[in-house]
């Protein structure tokens, strides 16, 4: 008879913790941002950035972004790339208030306007490597910043640095 209340205690507690981290740890995450895309092979673009993040537990979520850069780079003979990414990202609690979030994953395909060979160029499909530090400003608004390394092993990294504005739901 001892064993089976002992038995009820853990599974009980247990059942309840699990609710608890459901409710409190799985969140979407709203990202908007700015930063300025670079290789070292071309001039850079200023970009925006628009995304979500989906935290399935306190440390593992998934994220998906669009990026545009706007307008041309310097020398004036490429238009602004565009493109979409999608990362499994793990975050570690450094402080209070401060998360270290590590992504990596996929850079769909994007393009860019070639303006003095008059024609599309698609700029690849890629991998994308994420390294952002977030600080919680209020109980749902954040900001992070960091910088995202994208390539497809054809061409030079990409280099993003990069500040986001985070409200989480």
């Amino acid at each position: 008879m001892n064993r089976v209340v002992v038995i009820a205690l853990v599974v009980g507690g247990m059942g309840e913790r699990a609710v608890e981290a459901q409710s409190d740890d799985v969140r979407p995450e709203l990202l908007i941002g700015a930063g300025y895309l670079w290789a070292h092979s071309a001039p850079g673009f200023p970009v925006y950035d628009l995304g979500l993040a989906v935290w399935f537990s306190r440390y593992w979520g998934v994220a998906g972004r669009y990026v545009q850069a706007v307008g041309d780079d310097v020398s004036g003979r490429v238009g602004a790339p565009r493109y979409s990414t999608l990362t499994a990202r793990y975050r570690a609690f450094v402080a209070p208030g401060i998360d270290l979030t590590v992504g990596a994953g996929a850079r769909m395909t994007g393009s860019r306007e070639v303006v003095w060979m008059e024609d599309r160029e698609s700029w690849g499909e890629g991998f994308v490597l994420e390294l952002l530090v977030g600080r919680t400003l209020s109980g749902h608004v954040g900001i992070k910043g960091g910088v995202t390394f994208q390539g497809d092993w054809r061409e030079d990294v990409v280099v993003l640095p990069e500040i986001l504005a985070v409200v989480s739901f």
